[in-house]
């Protein structure tokens, strides 16, 4: 399985990505979303149709996985609302949708050499 090094260099690589889904979606929700993976931090700036990576965590919500989980989020192996239920969060449900946008399940990604 993979694991997850670094996660701000793996937010910046995902980063276009992201924006990619968050303007396909059409959603237009203003907010600040803390990933806390680990003992890391990745924090989230959505601006109606923008998405950022900022530096700052204040006033955001946070939302706590382990890398484990995380990586699974992000190679689209388990669907957002199950990883929650196993990390025991709840968080407001337009967070959950954010999520959902930025980590679609379903389209898993195996490497060739398996």
């Amino acid at each position: 399985m993979a694991r997850l090094v670094s996660l701000p260099t793996l937010a910046h690589a995902l980063l276009p990505a992201w924006q990619a889904r968050w303007r396909q979606s059409l959603a237009h929700w203003s907010g600040t979303i803390a990933l806390m993976v680990g003992e890391d931090t990745c924090t989230l700036r959505f601006e109606s149709t923008q998405l950022h990576l900022i530096k700052s965590s204040e006033s955001a919500t946070i939302v706590r996985l382990s890398p484990q989980r995380f990586t699974q989020l992000v190679f689209g192996y388990r669907p957002i609302a199950l990883t929650l239920q196993q990390e025991k969060q709840s968080p407001p449900d337009e967070v959950v949708t954010v999520l959902n946008v930025l980590f679609p399940y379903g389209h898993t990604w195996i490497p060739s050499s398996d």
